[in-house]
């Protein structure tokens, strides 16, 4: 028996959109923050996970009884690189960019905004750091039984 389970949200697309945005920009993509060790991995890596989903209750048409839900989902992505050779910041900030710009261009799940935070340092693991958000804007719409589902 199979047991099939339903993402009304879109996080599994959602995921997969920014994984490949990620790598794309050159990093190693891992989904959580589990024990990595760090000094083993060779490049510029990106640890995000599911922060938070915020939904609230847009209300229902009083003509069709259809009702909508809308909020946020938020990722939080980890973004490091390796430290110690000259050069190293200029192109970590560059595979940062390109991060930010390219999760900011994801259009299938609604509005999209990207922020990235100040650059630093992980002197204990010697990488480069940055956190970079996600927020993906959602809006979902429950049609009544009488009119059908979307």
């Amino acid at each position: 028996m199979m047991v099939m389970t339903a993402d009304s949200l879109g996080l599994g697309g959602i995921k997969e959109a920014l994984a490949e945005v990620l790598e794309s920009a050159g990093f190693s993509a891992m989904e959580e923050y589990t024990d990595i060790v760090l000094g083993d991995v060779e490049g510029c890596t990106a640890v995000w996970a599911l922060d938070s989903v915020r939904l609230v209750d847009a209300g229902k048409r009083i003509d069709s009884g259809d009702a909508a839900v809308s909020g946020e989902i938020l990722f939080r992505v980890k973004l490091m690189g390796k430290a110690g050779r000259f050069g190293d910041h200029n192109s970590f900030d560059d595979r940062c960019f390109e991060a930010c710009a390219g999760a900011a261009m994801i259009r299938d799940f609604g509005a999209v905004t990207v922020e990235l935070g100040a650059s630093g340092r992980d002197m204990q693991n010697m990488r480069l750091v940055r956190e970079m958000k996600v927020v993906f804007g959602v809006c979902m719409k429950e049609v009544s039984e009488e009119r059908g589902s979307v």
